[in-house]
């Protein structure tokens, strides 16, 4: 008899055993599948807002050329170049074949921009443009590289005096590099605030610069002395640009 209740009792535990662990087993399969159904939600969550991103411009500059059109019947010469100066700004973005746009590309998407802060700025600050060679303009920046920085100056420093200033973006060939500054007589800030100025969008272009081009972004400040902000893209000569120089 104390045979046969030992085997009995070593049977229910092992029972017992087997039915925690089916339940051990049946919990783990739910939790994945409630992690998978979270995935899968999640997923169609991200396909959406990337649709959404991908329609948005779009609708966005469709309805920009819309009200340019409206503007221009009904004789509003200055809503219709602000509309067009703001979808050519969309249509770079949303458009630019790849990373890199060349140099000319870039103060094309500038001149637009300026436009539009000429209308909010009026005459209080005036730009100018040196190009050393016009083979430059075909040097490679990443898209969207100028813009931000020329921004920086209108907004930060020229517009932050009352008399207004200049801003000028200068390209040439030294040492090595190609370089494109660009600069304003604006109220500037203190060299201690330089990391301050490095804000996210600085930051994100100093990253892309390094790795598309090798290249650097140096600033320079000093406060009621305007800015400074200089590319500088390593650049080596060719046996063609080398004898045509001669």
């Amino acid at each position: 008899v104390g045979v046969g209740t030992r085997s009995f009792n070593q049977m229910l535990e092992s029972i017992r055993e087997n039915i925690d662990q089916l339940k051990e087993s049946m919990e783990r399969q739910a939790q994945m599948k409630e992690r998978e159904l979270m995935m899968e939600a999640h997923l169609k969550e991200a396909q959406l807002k990337f649709l959404q991103a991908q329609i948005n411009p779009h609708f966005l500059y469709n309805t920009l050329e819309i009200i340019r059109s409206r503007a221009m019947r009904r004789g509003s010469a200055d809503v219709a170049e602000m509309a067009e100066a703001l979808g050519m700004l969309f249509r770079y973005c949303i458009n630019s074949p790849g990373e890199l746009a060349t140099l000319a590309q870039e103060l094309d998407n500038v001149h637009h921009y300026l436009l539009i802060q000429r209308y909010r700025y009026g005459d209080r600050f005036t730009y100018e443009e040196y190009i050393e060679n016009e083979d430059v303009m075909d040097s490679s920046l990443p898209v969207m590289t100028l813009q931000p920085l020329v921004e920086n100056a209108v907004c930060h420093g020229i517009c932050q005096k009352m008399e207004g200033g200049t801003v000028q973006i200068r390209s040439f060939r030294k040492n090595g590099e190609i370089c494109v500054q660009i600069l304003d007589d604006g109220a500037g800030f203190d060299t201690e605030k330089l990391k301050d100025a490095d804000g996210i969008a600085i930051r994100n272009l100093k990253l892309r610069l390094k790795e598309f081009l090798n290249a650097d972004l140096e600033i320079e400040s000093r406060k009621g002395e305007g800015c400074r902000q200089t590319i500088h893209i390593p650049w080596e000569e060719t046996e063609d640009e080398n004898y045509s120089d001669r």
